[in-house]
């Protein structure tokens, strides 16, 4: 695991793997979302806040404990997030992380905190050649959904 780890954290992964169908994979690889988070701390944080954002919005009993979760792990993503950019990094990791942190504010129905992670998005990607500049097939299609 890519960041420390605790019981919600390890909760938050198990439901990654339940209401993402990956408990039909039996080994993490490259090909896999999954296989991408696993060796990236920043991937792994916003794959779990996502999580935590689908799970309270489609599962009625889902623990407010872990949503918290969410959302500490959102602000720990920013963190990372503001620190690269502040480098000039603009990997394909980090503009997958900040679709994910779109569509998880989507999710949770923040669209003007969602809109700006767009645009933020639009405008990295924009830099790097667009879409097409992409090389990662599981990158381009989280960011194209």
């Amino acid at each position: 695991m890519p960041i420390p780890s605790n019981p919600k954290i390890d909760k938050l992964l198990k439901h990654f793997m339940v209401l993402f169908d990956y408990l039909t994979t039996t080994v993490p690889s490259k090909n896999t979302w999954l296989g991408l988070a696993i060796n990236d701390p920043l991937l792994m944080r916003v794959t779990l806040r996502t999580t935590a954002a689908f799970g309270a919005t489609a599962t009625p009993l889902f623990s407010p404990d872990l949503r918290n979760e969410g959302l500490k792990l959102k602000g720990d993503a920013i963190k990372d997030l503001n620190l690269i950019l502040q480098n000039g990094q603009i990997s394909e990791n980090v503009l997958a992380a900040i679709a994910h942190l779109g569509h998880s504010e989507n999710l949770e129905g923040s669209s003007q905190e969602a809109d700006i992670h767009m645009q933020g998005l639009e405008a990295l990607l924009d830099l790097k050649g667009g879409v097409k500049s992409i090389n990662s097939y599981q990158v381009g299609r989280f960011i194209n959904w």
